[in-house]
């Protein structure tokens, strides 16, 4: 592993330690798209944490949005983070 590899892998390792950005993530594996006021009702925390949270997500290429209108709707940015998530719920039963 180069080291810009390896300086992405830490982005996205550090994107994933956190609880709350967790909690966003399976809600979109688990909900599909979403605008950042159900992520507000699904994680229980302020608009504007959901939103700081989602940039450092976003940073990482693990979420990407798309507009529709005025609002920003948020997914999973591919398979591959689907399958990250999946394996570590899996890991969790096993």
């Amino acid at each position: 592993m180069d080291e810009e590899q390896s300086r992405k892998l830490y982005h996205i390792t550090r994107a994933l330690n956190n609880p709350i950005r967790l909690q966003i993530l399976y809600s979109l594996l688990n909900n599909g798209h979403q605008n950042v006021t159900a992520l507000v009702n699904q994680v229980k925390v302020s608009q504007p944490a959901v939103s700081h949270h989602i940039r450092i997500l976003a940073d990482s290429a693990l979420v990407c949005f798309h507009t529709h209108g005025k609002e920003k709707f948020f997914d999973l940015a591919d398979d591959h983070v689907k399958q990250i998530l999946e394996i570590l719920s899996s890991h969790l039963t096993e």
